[in-house]
Formats: structure tokens, sequence, C-alpha cells
């Protein structure tokens, strides 16, 4: 987590496109700043009211920038760049949100992206103590960098102590209403309903994702659990067979390369390319060529 703060005085922004209309009269665009011509996100609030009267006193986007100067994560949340009063934030370069993108990622984006999802929340809520109360299509957005999958939609972030079954219920008109748990009433567990949900909307049954058909059980049946409080812990999940086939393995040894021991890889070199040839070159190509090619790997 980090609290540093950045603002836009002394930065402007040209070749402002607009790419997505989203909810609560947000607008997202593609920008480049003139002072380093770094292309960068900007989301710019255009409501003339708040649009969250009745649920907090904050604008939904005000909430976000709030939001996202505090809670920080090195690959697996939206990246704060910098904002201006609370109308204007810009971050990393994104496509736009997983729900405009959708149908262009492939099957290992999608395993990879919903890990990623998965690690921010298991930072929130485990690590940071907060809760995000809408978890969906909607707040993920993808990167242009890497095709990474980020969490967003942090305007619904709120810490675990104001959760309230009251709350909880003044809430429901701003949320997405497939991901809200009917059996929530002191918010435990919601974010594991709300991720099932989210792994059933992106995933099928007929993809090619190894364990996909048992990891859609696993979701209706433990984190979408009647009883909120058996539900497994976020962390749990990630201990799933979906989250630890060879691909998935492979991707998260070489981001994590550093933290290896010298005995871990020589083992895992010996039969990287092996384990490679099981995968098509073009994913191969879009999802690991920077990790392969990276100077730490071929120090290795």
């Amino acid at each position: 987590m980090g609290s540093e703060s950045s603002s836009l005085r002394n930065v402007s922004i040209s070749e402002k496109q607009l790419i997505e209309k989203l909810s609560y009269d947000v607008i997202l665009y593609e920008g480049k700043l003139n002072s380093s011509n770094q292309k960068i996100s900007m989301f710019e609030d255009l409501s003339k009211e708040n649009l969250f009267t009745n649920y907090t006193v904050e604008r939904p986007l005000a909430r976000t920038i709030h939001n996202l100067k505090i809670y920080r994560h090195p690959y697996s949340i939206v990246k704060f760049l910098a904002s201006t009063s609370d109308k204007i934030l810009v971050t990393e370069l994104l496509h736009g949100s997983l729900a405009r993108v959708i149908k262009s990622q492939n099957e290992i984006q999608t395993c990879l992206g919903l890990k990623n999802i998965l690690n921010a929340l298991i930072f929130l809520v485990e690590t940071a103590k907060m809760r995000h109360l809408n978890v969906c299509i909607e707040s993920i957005f993808v990167t242009v960098e890497a095709g990474h999958w980020k969490l967003n939609g942090f305007e619904h972030v709120f810490k675990s102590a104001d959760i309230t079954k009251e709350f909880l219920q003044k809430s429901r008109p701003f949320r997405n209403k497939v991901s809200i748990d009917p059996h929530e009433s002191d918010g435990t567990g919601l974010e594991q309903f709300a991720f099932a949900t989210l792994c059933e909307t992106v995933i099928s049954r007929n993809d090619k994702i190894p364990y996909a058909e048992g990891f859609l059980t696993y979701c209706q049946t433990h984190l979408k659990h009647k009883n909120p409080s058996v539900r497994p812990l976020l962390s749990a999940v990630l201990l799933h067979d979906f989250f630890n086939h060879d691909f998935i393995v492979i991707h998260s040894f070489l981001a994590e390369l550093p933290l290896k021991s010298q005995q871990a890889k020589v083992e895992f070199f010996k039969s990287l390319t092996g384990k490679l040839k099981q995968f098509d070159e073009n994913i191969i190509g879009s999802q690991l060529s920077d990790l392969l090619l990276s100077r730490l790997v071929l120090l290795e």
C-alpha cells in the first residue's frame, strides 16, 4: 500500500481520444502527457451532481481516486498516476473495461486474468482489511502493455468496519445486480460470491483451460454456498488446480524468478522446453515473450 499523492497542476494532456463511456457519467479517454509523451488513460467525471447520493457523500470518481492513491498493488490493481481535484484520474494505459474487450480474450488470458483479480481481492480483503462491494466484469480493466486484467471499481471499496446490513441494503441500487449475494446480511463472503459469478461469466464449461469444468462446479458449490460463513478464504481459492496448471505455474515462476532458489531454478529450466511445447506458439508469444526474454531469464 502507499499513500503518496500526485497532481496534474504542471501536466497537460494532448491527443485525448474517447475510448468508453462508463457508469455514473464517467468517460474513459486515451491521451498523452505533453511533458513526457507518455500514453495514458484518463477517467473524467462529467456528471453535474453526485450520483452516489444516498450511498456515500463522495462522488464515484472522487472515491476511486482516494482509494487508488492508498491501495496499490504491483500488478493486480489499476495503477494510479495522477489526479486533479475529484474530476480527473490519470492511470496507466488501458484498452478499456473487460466488458468492452472480453470477446478478444483467449482461454489463457482468461485464466491469468482471473488469477490477477483474485490476487487483488486477497490483498484488499485479507491484507488491507477492505471490502470491494462490486466485483464484476465492469470493474475490471485490461492494460495495453501486457494485456493484464486489473481490478478497478474502487468507488465501491470501503473499510470492513463500515459494512453493515443497513449499509449493504443502501448500496444495492448502485451495484451489479447479478453479482449481489442474495444471502448477504453482514457482508460475510460477498467477494467470494461475486468472484464466482465473474468466473461463470467469462469461463465456459467447454473451454480448453485445464480444470475449467471442475472449477465452475467449485464456484457453485463452495464460493456460492448458501451459508456465507463456510465459504473458503479467497487465498484458499488460489490452491485450486485451475490456477496451478503448467502454463500458470510457468508464468508465475518467471514473474517471481528473483525470489527462487538456485536449485529451484535449475529444475525449472530443465523441464521448461518440454512444457512449453504443450502450448500454441501464439499464446506463448503473447503471454510469455517478455518474461522469457527478460535479462534475468537469459542470464540463467
